[in-house]
C-alpha cells in the first residue's frame, strides 16, 4: 500500500507545479514553499531509507546536497529573492521519486537488482543536483 500511495503523493506534488505555472497562479508563498514540500516529501521517505538500508557514502552524498538546496534557498528568500525551479532540479526529483520507489519495490519483492538501480537513481539525483546547483544557482 505504501508504493501507491508514495507515488499519488509525488505524482500530485508535481501537478500542483504545473497547474499554478499553466494558469499563471505562480504565487511567491508558493514558490518559497513548494521546494520544502518536495524536500519534506521525498526527505521523509529516502531519510528513513537511507539511513537504514543505503550505503553511507550515499545517504551522507543526498542527504548534505538536501540540507545545501533547503539552506540555499532559505537565505535567498531572506534576501527577497524568488528562485523558480528549474528543469535539473525537476529531473533530480523525478529521479529520487524513481529512487525511492524501485527501492520500496526491492524490499516488497525481494529482487536485489532493483535495489541496485535504487542507489543508480540516486547517484544520478546527486549528479542532476550539482548540475542544477552550478548552472542556476541554489
Amino acid at each position: 500500500m505504501g508504493i501507491p500511495l508514495f507515488l499519488v503523493t509525488a505524482l500530485t506534488d508535481m501537478l500542483d507545479g504545473s497547474l499554478a505555472r499553466s494558469r499563471g497562479q505562480v504565487t511567491k508563498w508558493g514558490a518559497l514553499w513548494d521546494p520544502i514540500a518536495d524536500k519534506l516529501l521525498i526527505g521523509s521517505v529516502a531519510l528513513l531509507m537511507l539511513m537504514r538500508h543505503f550505503p553511507p557514502t550515499l545517504t551522507i552524498i543526498v542527504i548534505g546536497l538536501e540540507a545545501t538546496f533547503l539552506a540555499g534557498g532559505w537565505y535567498r528568500a531572506t534576501q527577497g529573492e524568488a528562485v523558480a525551479a528549474n528543469w535539473w532540479g525537476k529531473l533530480k526529483m523525478l529521479s529520487q521519486v524513481a529512487g525511492v520507489t524501485l527501492y520500496l519495490l526491492s524490499l516488497q519483492t525481494g529482487v536485489t537488482g532493483l535495489a541496485a538501480a535504487s542507489y543508480a537513481s540516486f547517484g544520478i539525483a546527486c549528479v542532476l543536483a550539482l548540475v542544477s546547483l552550478f548552472r542556476h544557482g541554489l
